[in-house]
């Protein structure tokens, strides 16, 4: 009968964190003061060693098939959430401070390998099989929420508010499916797959509200921050190597990675201060970052190995990564009093992403005696997409009703994404061939990349200053775009012997996009006897490509009956908006 040999593992982990924080102080004639703070944190790990092999000397015989599994399905959901609260009230002063903070801390490091490994199998019927494959996913939320209220009757009052929500997620997985060292005889083809499939969702945010009244002078500062970040390093390979394998059908050696990340941060923060018969001063900060990297290693390979019998052979390598990243930070400012307002207000976007991936695939001193008509494909293929959007706005207003109000309103925001990829086909010091007398089908070595940018940054700021005596109104925004493409993409025979051929193809494509868009719009009003009034708007869209392309034949004998064709093919577009405005 047929033998299988298998492991499996669904580890799972589901963490949820929370909490609420909340302080009332009330005075009728002293001083009053609230604090609230409340932190959430959740900090999950997997790590697990998944093994399924045929080792040690064993010997297969006979058997009607060859089955050697391994497989991982590793999930964290994880949910962090806080909320704060501070009330502070006095008939003469008060104040009130409000802080919330959640984390999210999550990885994944698992080790999947199917190997047959100094080893004899010698089938009767069937198929040899070897396989790998690990799906881990992480979907991850995170947010903190904090408000802030001070009312203080006839003095003071202030209000504090701050809060914060951060993810980071880690995926490093090793995925290997191989035969070494072995001699393998199958009647019905050999399969050797290592398949990865990796994704992180997180998601975070981070709100603070804060108001501060008094009869004389009031004070507000509010400040809010996201943060996601996250990074899969996968390494996935298909090898056999110092084998002898009869193969008694196709041949096929894949490795395929995807990746996948989505991540969206938010931040916004809203302050309030009023003094009736003074001052009012108030601060919003808003700051969101994302921070995303890819870096996979997708191999395939046939190496010091002897193949006989194989019908078409196929040796691939497959790697498909995509981030989409949204930030999104919003400010606002309030500042009122009878003879002062001042309000301040800055938000901060910034998306940072980054693919730098590996793809090969070799035959590498090796023999191949393949069947009369049978192919020959030695194929590598890279697909990068990357979506990267920031925004960034702030709104200050300041009143100053029988004196002097300021408002300084500031947005910025940048996006830099960056790939860069290596994806190479090669073959050297290989000989194939047919049975004497009769000739191959197809022989084809080919490498393919394909990268994608569409990179959004939005940035505004608007500032209102009113008085009597004066007002001053200043805005500022930013917004970059920044966004690289260098991928090298190589198609390469060296010091081989192919034997007659239908068909000879070494190919080399290498195909870059981008799409950017930068917008930054300030805009001002100020009212008063003496009025000033001060915005600017600035914008920058910068975009590189440096590719590499090179298909290549050296010190090499290849015989086709057909057309012989060796071609490097390059192309790229480039599209950019970059648009400044004040007002």
């Amino acid at each position: 009968g047929a033998v299988a040999i298998g492991s499996s593992d669904t580890s799972s982990i589901t963490a949820d964190a929370g909490g609420f924080a909340l302080a009332i102080a009330a005075s009728g004639e002293g001083l009053s003061v609230a604090l609230g703070v409340g932190a959430s944190v959740a900090v999950n790990d997997i790590g697990v060693n998944q093994l399924a092999s045929v080792d040690s000397s064993s010997q297969i015989l006979n058997a009607s098939g060859l089955s050697v599994t391994s497989s991982s399905h590793s999930s964290i959901d994880a949910l962090s959430l806080i909320g704060s609260g501070a009330i502070a009230i006095s008939g003469t002063g008060a104040g009130g401070v409000a802080g919330a903070a959640a984390i999210s801390v999550n990885t994944i490091a698992d080790t999947t390998h199917a190997e047959v490994k100094n080893s004899q199998v010698l089938l009767g019927s069937g198929a040899v099989t070897v396989n790998a494959s690990d799906s881990s996913q992480i979907n991850a939320d995170s947010g903190g929420a904090a408000v802030a209220v001070a009312v203080g009757g006839e003095a003071a009052g202030l209000g504090v508010a701050l809060g914060a929500g951060l993810s980071v997620n880690t995926i490093g997985n090793d995925v290997s499916a191989s035969i070494d060292d072995s001699t393998v005889t199958s009647k019905d083809g050999v399969s050797v797959e290592a398949i990865s499939a990796a994704g992180v969702r997180a998601y975070s945010f981070g709100i603070a509200g804060a108001v501060g009244g008094g009869g004389a002078v009031g004070g507000a500062l509010a400040g809010a921050g996201s943060g996601s970040g996250a990074t899969i390093s996968n390494s996935t390979t298909a090898r056999i190597q110092g084998s002898t394998v009869h193969a008694g059908g196709d041949l096929t050696v894949q490795a395929a990675d995807s990746a996948n990340i989505d991540t969206v941060a938010g931040a916004v923060a809203l302050a309030v201060g009023v003094g009736v018969g003074g001052g009012g001063v108030s601060v919003a900060v808003g700051v969101s970052v994302a921070v995303n990297d890819i870096q996979d290693s997708t191999i395939a390979v046939v190496d010091s190995s002897t193949l006989d019998d194989a019908g078409n052979v196929k040796i691939a390598a497959d790697s498909d990564a995509v981030i989409n990243a949204v930030t999104v930070a919003g400010a606002a400012s309030v500042g009122g009093g009878g003879e002062l307002g001042v309000a301040f207000a800055g938000a901060g976007a910034v998306s940072i992403n980054n693919i730098h991936n590996t793809t090969e695939a070799h035959a590498e001193n090796a023999s191949f005696n393949l069947r009369a008509g049978s192919d020959f494909q030695v194929t590598a293929d890279d697909s990068s997409q990357m979506t990267a959007n920031a925004a960034a706005v702030s709104l200050a207003v300041a009143i100053g009703v029988d004196g002097v109000g300021g408002a300084l309103a500031a947005g910025a925001s940048v996006a830099v994404s960056d790939i860069g990829n290596t994806t190479r086909a090669l073959v050297d010091h290989i000989d194939a061939a047919a049975p004497a007398g009769q000739s191959l089908g197809q022989f084809e070595i080919a490498a393919h990349s394909s990268a994608m940018i569409d990179s959004l940054s939005l940035s505004a700021a608007g500032a209102v200053g009113g008085g009597f005596w004066g007002g001053v109104a200043l805005a500022g925004a930013g917004a970059a775009s920044v966004n690289t493409i260098a991928n090298t993409t190589e198609a390469m025979v060296q010091n081989s012997q192919i034997d007659q051929a239908s068909l000879i193809t070494v190919q080399a494509t290498n195909d870059g996009d981008i799409q950017a868009n930068a917008v930054g719009v300030a805009l001002t009003v100020s009212a008063a006897v003496g009025a000033l009034s001060f915005s600017f708007g600035l914008s920058l869209s910068d975009n590189e490509m440096h590719n590499v392309t090179l298909a290549k034949v050296e010190n090499s004998s290849l015989d086709s009956a057909g057309a012989a064709t060796v071609d490097a093919v390059s192309s790229g577009h480039n599209d950019a908006v970059s648009v400044g405005a004040a007002i």
